[in-house]
């Protein structure tokens, strides 16, 4: 093995020791000079004055900041024989850069990890459009655009410019300098959590050159300065919503020192980077939702009613949120025999699961906005058992499903665009609808956000295993489901080999699970939702019984450990919690057809099109300078996102976001620009298609129903352009078939307590 391949560079001290580090003669020496270096001190303090004077300029946040500060901690400021600032931590007694020349070293290291890094893309793979929607058509078409030119490398390194570099740790602001001579950065966000050392580099490193060299080329700079754990991920989420979320999906990060703090931000990094991505949403979904969200408006079903809390006895009822994994098999009995001293939440296709195991189930949450959905109730032989259900979902439902229930309790999803519109029409009934976040991307998130939002307090999970064992027989769901009855067992084996090692997260008792596809997403979201509303209420308690993922926050028990408590526990009053739900939980809105067809804002809709049209008429061939026109369309929605248009810009952003992700791959993954450029373009025509097919698309609201909506277009997927015709809508799939459901026998639900 090399000496290069025997440290880390972004480790100081290990650098420092490659670099022929201070001897303890050198150190003893350089600590006597800190004294005597008066002349250094006077360019110091001149350096300070000339760098705040730029911030001034350009950051005036940052130099109202440290204009006055002062250091949480003893520093000195030394310099070697060469007159490079460096820093003497007094308290630790610990320099900064353990060599003589600082500069040398920030050098190397900067030689190193660019000579030596990979970077990482996101890219798209085909995917199945089961009901015909335009983003699946045109996305499609943009990844057989890259499918058929061969890749110059599979992983490149780093050339000479990127969109996108996150720099964790700034020292003394060396590093940054070098890295601008080394490659183009069309947008550098600087983490330093340590103020002081912010405010060192401030008299070390000349910031005021830098600044105005990047003003003049339009390049950007953002400083996100003491940041902890729990802000880093909602800033930089921050930062993407901003400049466009497609710059995420180019990810190089370049890490200048390490320390306790600087690994565990690495992590979140690591942890949480990929949400920012992922599931970016799309235009015809929100068509849907937001038709879908009219017809429950206007059929006056209930709403979730903001800032109306449970009474305690109510709040303190244990409830089970029960997903439809396969560990469910394992904690039914337990279900079964306390199903009347729980109130018991069915996520998704669970309810059926529940309904053949004897199970009555109190709620129904539900997330997807499909008409399978109604197709799988439909299936339960039984129509009376959901009258006394309380249908838990956001405001995208299908009116299909909507329509099966009695008693709903529909959030408003503030990452949809329909809350918006009531919020710029009429804000009074939008104030009073309760809103609902990370319900999503399982149904299993949608129980965890529900009973979380409601204000539940004693939450016990089952069946949520968010992943599955790796064994011989790989089973998805529970056996007591029969609408994946002989579709759900798969080779364990070769879907390990398929999605890799690298998705095999820690068991809720031990082992490895499994996690792929969505299923790391609903963990982080299901750990979000928890963290957030115990910190705002400890007596919150999360209980996960499921043999499947483990999620922190919840606490892992079987459920044989709660049979001495639940033993304990008194049949519940569901009668009580239903009333509540019905007179003082929800609300109706009344409204009229013409008023939400007023709503929709059409001819804004049209303009805000026409200025993203005009705005990628004329295309760079410059990368920089196309990414930053791509940046100017995510900058254009933001805006609207500001305004009383937000809904507009949640319809465009999703599509826009994934397109320009495959603009962005195209510019950065390979070594030939022309042909990158070339790619690049043929993918923005594409865009401009679908920009003209949203406006033809958009006029159809407020009927663009999922189903239905295939009639409005004519069979066909969006519209004709030159070279694209549209293809055929699909035959949209059922997941029960409507002559089982047909000819279904009546079969009369009845409780079973685990003695039969």
């Amino acid at each position: 093995m090399s000496k290069e391949n025997k440290f880390d560079p972004t480790d100081l001290n290990s650098l420092s020791e490659y670099c022929n580090a201070l001897t303890e003669n050198d150190v003893e020496d350089l600590k006597k000079l800190v004294q005597l270096q008066q002349t250094m001190g006077d360019e110091l303090i001149a350096r300070f004055e000339r760098n705040i004077e730029a911030f001034e300029k350009y950051m005036p946040d940052v130099a109202e900041n440290f204009k006055h500060y002062r250091p949480q901690k003893t520093i000195e400021f030394f310099c070697g024989p060469n007159g490079v600032p460096n820093l003497l931590f007094v308290d630790s007694n610990e320099i900064l850069y353990k060599h003589l020349d600082p500069l040398y070293l920030c050098q190397k290291q900067v030689e190193l990890l660019l000579d030596g890094e990979y970077f990482s893309q996101v890219k798209y793979n085909n995917e199945p459009d089961w009901c015909g929607q335009i983003h699946h058509r045109y996305m499609n078409e943009a990844v057989n655009i890259l499918k058929n030119y061969k890749e110059n490398v599979e992983c490149p390194k780093l050339g000479s410019s990127v969109p996108t570099c996150i720099m964790l740790g700034l020292g003394l602001g060396y590093a940054v300098g070098m890295l601008y001579e080394r490659i183009e950065i069309a947008n550098l966000i600087i983490i330093e959590p340590n103020l002081d050392l912010f405010f060192a580099s401030l008299h070390c490193f000349d910031w005021a050159p830098l600044l105005e060299f990047l003003h003049e080329h339009n390049y950007a700079i953002y400083l996100m300065l003491g940041q902890n754990e729990d802000q880093l991920y909602y800033d930089l989420a921050t930062f993407f919503d901003r400049h466009g979320r497609f710059l995420s999906g180019f990810f190089f990060n370049y890490i200048h020192y390490r320390n306790d703090t600087i690994n565990r931000l690495a992590k979140i990094i690591a942890k949480d980077y990929n949400r920012i991505y992922n599931a970016l949403g799309f235009f015809d979904d929100h068509l849907f939702a937001i038709s879908h969200a009219c017809d429950t408006i206007l059929k006056k079903k209930g709403l979730c009613l903001r800032g109306k809390d449970f009474p305690d006895d109510i709040a303190n009822m244990p409830v089970f949120v029960v997903g439809n994994g396969p560990s469910l098999d394992k904690d039914i009995n337990f279900i079964r025999k306390n199903q009347d001293k729980a109130l018991i939440v069915a996520c998704g296709t669970a309810l059926e699961s529940l309904f053949r195991a004897g199970v009555q189930v109190d709620f129904y949450a539900a997330t997807e906005r499909i008409p399978q959905v109604a197709e799988s109730l439909k299936a339960i032989p039984d129509p009376h058992y959901l009258d006394n259900v309380v249908l838990l979902t956001g405001d995208v439902m299908h009116p299909t499903t909507t329509e099966l229930f009695k008693h709903t309790c529909i959030f408003a999803k503030p990452d949809e665009p329909f809350y918006w519109i009531m919020a710029k029409a009429d804000p009074a009934q939008a104030r009073k609808w309760a809103i609902i976040n990370l319900m999503n991307p399982l149904v299993g998130n949608c129980g965890i956000a529900a009973t979380a939002y409601l204000g539940f307090k004693q939450i016990y999970m089952f069946g949520l295993d968010n992943g599955n064992k790796v064994e011989d027989r790989m089973v998805l769901h529970s056996s007591f489901s029969t609408v994946y009855e002989d579709k759900d067992v798969y080779d364990g084996k070769k879907v390990l080999e398929y999605w890799g090692e690298k998705n095999l997260v820690p068991g809720n008792f031990g082992g490895k699970i499994l996690a792929y596809g969505f299923f790391k997403m609903a963990i982080r979201h299901m750990e979000v939702i928890i963290k957030d509303f115990v910190e705002k209420d400890p007596t919150r308690t999360y209980i996960n019984c499921s043999d499947g993922a483990f999620v922190e926050g919840a606490k892992p028990l079987h459920s044989s450990e709660l049979e001495e408590i639940f033993d304990t526990k008194e049949a519940l009053d569901k009668k009580k919690v239903l009333d509540f739900m019905d007179q003082e939980k929800t609300f109706t809105i009344d409204i009229t057809a013409e008023k939400l067809e007023e709503m929709l804002a059409k001819k804004e809709y049209q303009e805000a099109v026409d200025v993203i049209l005009k705005f990628i008429k004329n295309r760079p061939t410059d990368r920089i300078a196309y990414v930053q026109m791509l940046e100017g369309v995510s900058e254009i929605l933001t805006a609207l996102s500001k305004s009383r248009d937000r809904n507009i810009a949640f319809m465009l952003d999703g599509t826009t976001q994934s397109m320009f992700i495959l603009a962005n791959y195209c510019l950065f993954h390979r070594d030939d620009p022309e042909q990158g450029f070339k790619l690049a373009n043929e993918i923005l025509d594409l865009y401009v298609m679908y920009l003209e097919d949203t406006k033809k698309l958009y006029e159809f609201l407020p009927n663009y129903v999922l189903g239905p909506h295939q009639a409005l277009c004519h069979g066909k997927i969006g519209f004709d352009h030159e070279g694209h015709p549209a293809p055929d809508m699909p035959v949209i799939y059922h997941v029960v078939d409507p002559e089982v459901i047909a000819n279904l026998k009546y079969q009369p639900f009845v409780k079973n307590y685990g003695d039969k």
